[in-house]
């Protein structure tokens, strides 16, 4: 049985920038090549690239480039090896939402062998996790079959689950960072994206302590300070014991309110 490989999922800071031409040029660069994506950013901050190469490579690729545009400080993260079920859930999230994008890199990983994500609780089942293996290789083995048979990118699809690894550029706005954080770093979110909203935090924290400061999961004293979920989640969650539920101080402020009547 060839072995499989389960990489973990890893999220690292690129930079953020003022100038969308920026973003748009290392989005390309990581889309088109093979380049080293922090390789990238940290040349353009040295000059190495100038801004005059990264003019002149946007207006020559321009039906290769992402159209969203960028109008406030964006801060761009690579994340790796997340699966194709959550970047279905990034997408729903970055709907309608004008300072929020993902770049699909889809294209740079299918020339590799697949990898997969898998959940904490199918590890923790031996013969599930033996039998999900097996599967796992033969569509492994499958993969570059089709490769050298020349099968399209597209067509594959349909051969990958959803629990396929992937590579993405995730560029947001701070106020999007606020709202995303608000409910995905709460205990009730998927574990895939709950993982993934605490790696964006610990990376602010540690670049921008200040700005850190207002993020966090809604029920924490820099955002709201209560939770709002149902009350069954809430009772289950470890916050309960130092956080308070909506309904509770609505309950409160009622009986302050009629007493004082």
């Amino acid at each position: 049985m060839t072995d499989t490989p389960y990489p973990s999922l890893n999220v690292q800071f690129l930079g953020c920038s003022k100038d969308p031409m920026e973003i748009l040029f290392s989005a390309y660069k990581i889309n088109n090549s093979d380049d080293n994506p922090l390789n990238t950013w940290k040349n353009i901050r040295r000059g190495t690239i100038s801004k005059e190469q990264i003019k002149q490579t946007i207006e020559q690729t321009k039906h290769k480039l992402p159209t969203t545009a960028h109008r406030q400080v964006q801060f761009v993260f690579l994340i790796e090896n997340i699966s194709t079920l959550s970047l279905n859930h990034l997408e729903l999230f970055n709907k309608g939402l004008n300072r929020a994008s993902l770049v699909d890199l889809e294209n740079r990983t299918q020339r590799k062998t697949p990898t997969w994500v898998i959940p904490p609780e199918l590890k923790k089942q031996p013969e599930i996790f033996s039998h999900l293996q097996k599967i796992h290789s033969e569509l492994a083995l499958l993969t570059e079959q089709c490769q050298k048979n020349d099968i399209s990118d597209l067509n594959m699809h349909y051969l990958l689950p959803s629990g396929t690894a992937n590579t993405e550029q995730l560029s947001i706005g701070f106020t999007e960072m606020q709202l995303f954080l608000d409910e995905q770093m709460c205990e009730e979110a998927e574990w895939e994206i709950h993982d993934l909203s605490w790696q964006i935090y610990q990376i602010m924290k540690k670049e921008f302590p200040t700005l850190a400061d207002r993020l966090g999961p809604k029920c924490w004293e820099n955002r709201h300070l209560f939770c709002d979920k149902a009350y069954e989640s809430y009772q289950n969650c470890k916050w309960s014991q130092c956080r308070s539920h909506k309904a509770d101080l609505s309950g409160l402020w009622g009986k302050l309110k009629h007493r004082s009547a």
